[in-house]
């Protein structure tokens, strides 16, 4: 089946006067009109319904824009944003961009086309492409909210973030406390990229500066760079840790599921958490209390970010004159039983 994309090429016009034409709009001359109608036929090209029955107006339709659905921490976000918009009449609909630049400009354009009232986007890995595409959606008068990351925030965007260069110190400044010198970070490439205002790059910006305080910095040992996804990045990230800094006491994971990964790691090395190696984690996901031993994390409020982010493109598509909303949510420590003193005697190998 022909697509509008096709009747656009063919006909020698934008997707836009493609749209006009067959829904009926304005501002279309009669043999560009005649043209495309001519295409129409031609390919046998059928308007989607739902556009056309939206026709001077938006929808009720939104997006959210995840990178992997399938987390628990993107679970816990849907299901916070899609209580609030369902209450309120709205339809939710998920993009997953899988980190991709070009599947996040694919769902971008759809929601254009499907005339979208707005969207809630955590961005993809590419800054600058999210940024581009933010505008791509005001520029079709959708209203938008970041969510978990403030991507080249301005003072006209909404946001709503945890507190994530807090929550490094926070965490941090407890496995200091506790007595550990010598600490592991597990950490993704784009994580570990200065030049990134990702959420754990932040984190990780936060308990290096803990480390500088209490003059530790040198002792704060990061593995080579790569993208494995979160738990393998734990697994892996741990055990090279551990068997190239044998001192290292905590392992400190910028999310709960490479944490999981970690703990794994460790005990296939023969080693005992807390007794050998401390583990802390970050996001606070429900599993982490049913792990043995129970992970100390550092919890931000998941559910209450979805929520207000969700309550917050309400409000800006009720009132596209309402002043922005940025919102920075506080993060808690969860003490459990993964982390303790470090052990009195170092590991000699592994």
């Amino acid at each position: 089946m022909s697509s509008i994309r096709d009747v656009a090429k063919a006909a020698g016009v934008s997707i836009a006067t493609v749209s006009r034409v067959v829904n009926d709009g304005g501002g279309v001359s009669a043999a560009t009109r005649d043209r495309v109608l001519g295409v129409v036929a031609e390919l046998g090209y059928r308007p989607n319904r739902l556009a056309a029955s939206l026709r001077g107006r938006t929808s009720n339709l939104v997006a959210l824009f995840l990178d992997n659905h399938k987390s628990p921490f993107a679970t816990m976000l849907y299901s916070a944003v899609e209580e609030v918009m369902q209450s309120e009449g709205f339809q939710l609909l998920t993009c997953c961009t899988r980190s991709s630049s070009e599947h996040e400009r694919s769902y971008v354009q759809a929601m254009v086309e499907m005339r979208a009232a707005g969207a809630i986007v955590r961005p993809t890995t590419s800054m600058t492409e999210t940024i581009r595409n933010i505008r791509r959606m005001h520029s079709h008068d959708m209203q938008t909210v970041y969510i978990d990351m403030a991507v080249g925030s301005r003072r006209s965007d909404n946001f709503v973030i945890c507190d994530n260069l807090g929550g490094g110190r926070l965490g941090m400044e407890h496995l200091v406390a506790q007595g550990h010198r010598h600490v592991g970070v597990v950490a993704t490439r784009n994580d570990q990229d200065a030049r990134h205002e990702r959420s754990a790059s932040l984190r990780l910006r936060g308990l290096l500066e803990v480390a500088r305080d209490h003059g530790i910095e040198e002792n704060i040992h990061l593995a080579p760079p790569t993208d494995l996804s979160r738990y393998e990045l734990g697994y892996e990230n741990a055990t090279a840790l551990l068997r190239q800094h044998p001192e290292i006491t905590a392992i400190f994971a910028l999310t709960d599921t490479s944490a999981i990964g970690a703990m794994h790691a460790v005990m296939d090395l023969g080693l005992s958490i807390p007794d050998d190696i401390s583990i802390l984690g970050y996001d606070g996901l429900p599993l982490g209390e049913t792990l043995v031993p129970p992970l100390t994390t550092v919890a931000q409020p998941i559910a209450d970010m979805g929520a207000e982010a969700a309550r917050t493109l309400i409000a800006a598509i009720r009132d596209p004159d309402m002043q922005p909303r940025q919102m920075v949510l506080p993060v808690k420590l969860c003490e459990r039983s993964s982390v303790s003193h470090p052990r009195r005697t170092p590991i000699l190998s592994i």
